[in-house]
């Protein structure tokens, strides 16, 4: 008898001991969680200020690069090369429907030269290397791009001759 009242309270604190371990268990968990979500938030506005950090030394640079005059686009700079000076260039471009899906058509690839892309497009390459130095000299002012007046028409055959 003395042993079954022996086994009774063992299996007795046996359950206690379970029932307080998946408390305490749970409570973990559901600590470790909010530490996740907390450690999850700040990780989070690390990456945006990170972002923001990036995009300044990425300003400042072009700021000094092109306070020095180091910076100079050429008919023979590759499209990725142009996009990688600023983030407005690319808004230069698509001024005269080279950067740009939808209406202004596919963008052309990005290893292709500025010569190569005007070719391709019948524009004028002077007219857009224009537009380039003047987002050079004032880089927060509007685009100054005459998609119209970069137009090149070509002529592919001439029509005949009435003699």
């Amino acid at each position: 008898m003395i042993l079954y009242l022996l086994i009774g309270a063992l299996t007795f604190l046996l359950l206690a001991s379970v029932v307080l371990l998946f408390r305490f268990g749970t409570r973990t968990r559901d600590e470790i969680a909010a530490a996740e979500s907390r450690l999850s938030r700040r990780v989070y506005l690390l990456q945006g200020r990170l972002a923001e950090l990036d995009g300044t030394v990425t300003r400042l640079e072009f700021d000094r690069r092109n306070a020095r005059g180091e910076i100079r686009f050429e008919r023979s700079m590759r499209l990725v090369d142009a996009f990688a000076i600023h983030p407005r260039v690319r808004e230069v471009f698509a001024a005269f429907g080279l950067a740009g899906e939808g209406c202004s058509g596919p963008s052309p690839p990005e290893s292709k030269t500025i010569q190569e892309a005007c070719s391709d497009a019948s524009l004028d390459v002077r007219t857009v290397l224009g537009a380039l130095d003047r987002f050079l000299a004032d880089p927060d002012g509007p685009i100054d791009a005459r998609a119209a007046s970069a137009r090149l028409h070509r002529i592919e055959s001439l029509p005949p001759s009435r003699n």
